[in-house]
């Protein structure tokens, strides 16, 4: 079971296809075996667990989207210590 704890933020961008979106992050806590997770077929490739010395592994030589969920997984961060969460507690 999923759980949204607060918004990270929101980022605007145009398509390969032209088209103009906007993308609403969530903070979520989730229960369960979170030891191995299952990935969705088709839209992920790997996971892995990070902390905010990881974020290098996201922009390091990297296309412009990657350079996004860096930011992205930041403000992950920066909100859940404001939440007065640990976000590098694992499972």
């Amino acid at each position: 079971m999923a759980r949204v704890l607060g918004p990270v933020g929101q980022l605007a961008n145009r398509g390969d296809d032209g088209f103009d979106r906007v993308e609403y992050d969530f903070l979520i806590s989730v229960g369960g075996d979170l030891s191995r997770p299952r990935l969705e077929p088709g839209k992920h490739t790997e996971w892995r667990w990070t902390g905010e010395a990881d974020l290098h592994l996201f922009d390091n030589h990297r296309a412009r989207c990657d350079l996004r969920v860096c930011r992205i997984v930041a403000a992950g961060f920066v909100r859940a210590r404001a939440l007065g969460l640990d976000p590098w507690s694992r499972p």
